[in-house]
């Protein structure tokens, strides 16, 4: 809806780039990476719960736990700024939402394990340090799946948030623990001339038609011719 219309009633939240994006200022965020990129293999996880029978039977059960088991699957940049540098959140930023599963009370900033799921070349642009990578289309190959943990929070994300919505939600089906990067790589970073890390970032000049809308349950407008 924020590509429809610009009536923020409608479509609230919409993606400001000036309020959104961490790293704004001096082009792109290009600081010492305080975390290694990731090695480690690990076993898939197993879906105890879920009753053996065909493919569909399998998937149908899958998606139902998760849908009612669903919880928040976003976080924003500046949250995960301040779990990677180990600093106060500001106010209004939840702190205390990234715990410790096993050790609750315990240090809030527990950082998850990063997945970048765009593009070879955009992703060779500029990424966030000590990610795994996997291009979208691949994460769900044996040899990738096979790269993430079952023990720690999985935070996936891609150019938007969009993709990487929908591969969060497929990880969690799978048995991962898996969240969303809110925005994507716009939340994280502007760019430098020639190295485009978010070549798809949202401009309401652009992107927003400002076309009519309807309001109400019941309510209807007739289509142009």
């Amino acid at each position: 809806m924020s590509s429809w219309t610009k009536d923020t009633t409608v479509a609230p939240g919409r993606y400001d780039k000036d309020r959104d994006t961490v790293w704004n200022w001096g082009g792109s965020y290009r600081a010492v990476c305080p975390i290694s990129e990731p090695t480690e293999t690990y076993s898939f996880p197993t879906l105890d719960d879920i009753k053996a029978g065909n493919d569909f039977d399998v998937i149908r059960a899958a998606a139902e736990k998760y849908l009612v088991n669903w919880r928040r699957e976003a976080v924003s940049a500046q949250e995960l700024y301040h779990m990677l540098y180990f600093e106060e959140a500001p106010t209004g930023v939840r702190e205390t939402y990234f715990t410790n599963p096993l050790n609750p009370g315990e240090n809030p900033y527990v950082v998850p394990f990063l997945l970048d799921i765009r593009d070879e070349q955009v992703y060779l642009n500029g990424h966030l340090c000590g990610t795994q990578y996997a291009f979208w289309k691949d994460v769900f190959k044996p040899e990738n799946l096979e790269l993430l943990p079952t023990d720690r929070q999985i935070l996936v994300y891609d150019t938007t948030g969009h993709i990487s919505a929908t591969v969060t939600t497929m990880l969690n089906m799978l048995g991962y623990d898996a969240i969303n990067l809110r925005w994507g790589m716009t939340s994280w970073s502007l760019s430098l001339p020639g190295k485009d890390v978010a070549p798809d970032r949202y401009l309401e000049s652009r992107d927003c038609m400002n076309y009519n809308f309807v309001s109400g349950f019941s309510s209807f407008l007739q289509c142009p011719g």
